[in-house]
């Protein structure tokens, strides 16, 4: 802390208009203390930070697996619609075998 008796006052950037003191008397918090405050805002809002790209690359993991499980689905129907395209020309060349061996 500070030896002088000299009272002042900083006028700060904070929107909200309070003003620091920095003479020992008025001064409610030591530098430490200031400083590990300083510290854990800075950890919260790294922590937020984290937080909020986690969700981030949630968000676009289960895009990804939406967009994944409609292209599945879009395979799984063209792949139905290609094996009845298959089984109706097995039929015709079916019914066009008997009818060749109805003609004999």
């Amino acid at each position: 802390m500070s030896s002088t008796c000299q009272v002042s006052l900083h006028k700060s950037n904070d929107p909200s208009g309070l003003q620091k003191a920095t003479t020992p008397k008025l001064q409610i918090t030591s530098n430490n203390e200031e400083a590990d405050i300083w510290a854990k805002m800075a950890k919260c809002k790294w922590r937020k930070a984290v937080r909020e790209e986690a969700a981030q690359l949630e968000a676009e993991r289960l895009k990804r697996e939406e967009w994944l499980e409609a292209k599945r689905k879009e395979q799984e129907q063209l792949e139905a619609e290609c094996q009845e395209q298959e089984a109706q020309a097995q039929q015709k060349v079916g019914e066009l075998k008997g009818k060749v061996q109805d003609k004999c």
